[in-house]
């Protein structure tokens, strides 16, 4: 199928090429998701006007604090955004979906819990019987919060939804209907109860369909599938102003509040990613970020995201001592960041590595 005038089309099933401002995109998103998992060595210093380093911070670290942590908190967004755009427009059967791609997140969800297992066996905290009894192995793969084994069934999750998330994607009033609904009693009516100190409304147990796992992939497809004249250069000026003032917004709130997450968290998580989407689809599309030599290191990394984000969770705690060395001399915002990019760095190359084992490339 072809893209039609009135909506979204559902592509034919001939391989496309990977759009790089999508690949750089999902890169960005990797530093994010690893920021966000430092928490209280990380982003949530946002919210500490005092801390065990210092008496009292300044305001100028509490701003750049909130920065990070709305950078952070729309990690998880961009990803599921990055799906959409590329997996709504692919023409595939269910029975292709569940062999190739919902049999990959299973296998990956024994075999993670199975690695942590043995791993855990390993630094004495547990045994052995723990890992061989299939039951208690089960329990642990259902139930467990690790925060790559999260991301796996939310992922799963989602892959279950894409068949009608596709058929949705064909009518594009359709999907401007889902972010409607989703903007509406997800970001905004949440934000004013917040505000005003008020009761959840008793509406949110019946609109799970719109929850951000479904309608943020089919934001994606929309943005992605968007006609080339709408990224012109007045869209992107209003853009850009959008974000800032978001950005400014939760320094605001930040500052008098001292509290950000619970105002501003329900639009962080389709406001500001879909800002970040349209300015790197408007810079790739009309700069010269295509050149060969960036896109080819792109496209060497990219690939790698996934798997490098699996290794992150073992990884940030071996790496946790540079961090503990480096706030002995530095402000503990910026060690971890140097933290994060080591995690990064370190992530990235463990996956390329494994990446080199027959069959393990299929997976990560």
């Amino acid at each position: 199928m072809h893209m039609t005038k009135g909506g979204g089309a559902i592509s034919s099933s001939v391989p496309r090429e990977k759009k790089i401002y999508l690949e750089a995109l999902r890169i960005v998103a990797l530093f994010w998701v690893l920021y966000n998992h430092t928490g209280s060595y990380g982003w949530l210093l946002f919210r500490e006007w005092s801390s065990f380093l210092s008496d009292a911070p300044s305001k100028l670290w509490l701003c750049i604090n909130v920065i990070l942590f709305v950078f952070c908190k729309i990690s998880v967004s961009l990803f599921l955004m990055i799906s959409g755009a590329v997996l709504l427009g692919k023409d595939e059967p269910i029975s292709t979906l569940l062999r190739k791609r919902v049999s990959r997140f299973i296998i990956l969800i024994v075999a993670v819990t199975a690695a942590r297992g043995f791993f855990l066996h390993h630094i004495g905290h547990s045994s052995m019987q723990d890992i061989l009894t299939l039951w208690d192995f089960l329990r642990k793969a259902w139930s467990s919060t690790d925060i790559c084994t999260y991301y796996l069934f939310l992922y799963l999750g989602f892959l279950f939804a894409l068949p009608l998330l596709r058929i949705i994607a064909q009518k594009r009033n359709l999907i401007r209907y889902n972010i409607y609904v989703y903007i509406l009693f997800q970001e905004l009516l949440p934000v004013f109860q917040s505000a005003l100190n008020l009761e959840n409304s008793n509406i949110y147990p019946y609109i799970g369909i719109f929850s951000m796992y479904y309608v943020l992939p089919l934001l994606g497809y929309y943005i992605d599938t968007l006609p080339d004249s709408f990224f012109s250069k007045k869209n992107c000026t209003i853009v850009s102003f959008a974000v800032c003032g978001m950005l400014l917004f939760s320094v605001g709130i930040a500052y008098w509040y001292s509290s950000v997450k619970n105002v501003i968290m329900p639009w962080l998580t389709c406001l500001v990613p879909t800002g970040m989407m349209y300015l790197f689809k408007y810079v790739y599309m009309s700069s010269s970020v295509s050149n060969k030599l960036v896109s080819r290191a792109i496209l060497r990394v990219s690939p790698l995201v996934f798997g490098a984000f699996l290794l992150s969770g073992d990884i940030q705690w071996a790496v946790f001592p540079v961090y503990q060395h480096l706030i002995l001399w530095m402000p503990a915002q910026l060690a971890s960041l140097i933290w994060v990019l080591l995690i990064f760095a370190v992530s990235l190359c463990g996956c390329a590595l494994l990446r080199c084992i027959p069959g393990v490339k299929k997976l990560i």
